[in-house]
């Protein structure tokens, strides 16, 4: 597969495309590409396009033609899944945001409880969620998605049930007591019936799992609990599995 690499919207006018900052300084430096090569580029949002360098500039920056349409930008998806996340240490996060992107997501959000190893300082965020968004860009390149999934502000547990429980369907991962939750595929039996899009809100925990009182405040809201076996699957697994039987069982994989 030809490397994608990623121009904002607004760079890409008509037959003309204009790549620049990091993604032309990996063109130009890094790929070592010349003037009369051929590249692909997609835009975040559903498009991606054939081009040929035209002219590489001192600064770095790319200007090109577009020579064809791979993927048309993207309607209103079938299945828009947002994956609310309980946040996991370094490296865990780093790699079920790298594979929650190779699955299809939609969107990611952190989410902030109890129960997380990991604690946020609020200056550091920014950071944070600039180096998520850069991994989340790397993965769509690498597995060939035409978008790449919005990655929200962090958010403690009760905000993101209150905003979740106000379109969609949200579920919430939940291991215990038995007969608290049934099994995902269970679960989305009736939602298999809704006919047009529909919006997903998936709630996996961190390491610990989520409190009784979040999953009581979850089932106040109308969220659905489910479990995903007799297994106990680490945070970043449970993620990526869950994610992958949503799309799945909603024929949007």
């Amino acid at each position: 597969m030809m490397p994608q690499f990623l121009v904002a919207p607004t760079d890409i006018r008509g037959e003309r495309f204009v790549l620049r900052g990091p993604e032309a300084f990996h063109v130009s430096r890094v790929m070592r590409c010349r003037e009369g090569q051929s590249i692909e580029i997609f835009d975040g949002k559903g498009g991606r396009y054939s081009g040929v360098i035209e002219r590489i500039l001192e600064d770095g920056t790319v200007e090109g033609k577009v020579t064809g349409i791979l993927h048309a930008p993207q309607g209103i998806a079938k299945v828009a899944l947002n994956l609310y996340l309980g946040m996991l240490k370094a490296s865990r996060w780093d790699w079920a945001l790298e594979k929650a992107t190779e699955v299809g997501v939609s969107a990611v959000i952190p989410v902030l409880t109890p129960r997380i190893v990991v604690q946020l300082r609020e200056e550091g965020i920014p950071k944070k969620l600039e180096r998520w968004k850069k991994i989340l860009v790397a993965a769509a390149k690498q597995c060939g998605r035409a978008d790449v999934p919005e990655l929200r502000e962090p958010a403690h547990f009760r905000d993101a049930v209150l905003d979740a429980s106000r379109s969609g369907l949200t579920l919430v991962g939940w291991a215990k007591p038995a007969g608290a939750s049934v099994s995902l595929h269970e679960t989305l039996i009736k939602a298999r019936q809704h006919k047009g899009s529909m919006t997903v809100n998936l709630f996996v925990g961190p390491e610990g799992g989520f409190t009784d009182e979040e999953a009581e405040l979850a089932e106040m809201e109308g969220a659905r609990l489910f479990h995903l076996g007799s297994s106990t699957l680490r945070g970043e697994t449970a993620a990526v599995v869950a994610a992958a039987i949503v799309l799945h069982d909603l024929g949007a994989m």
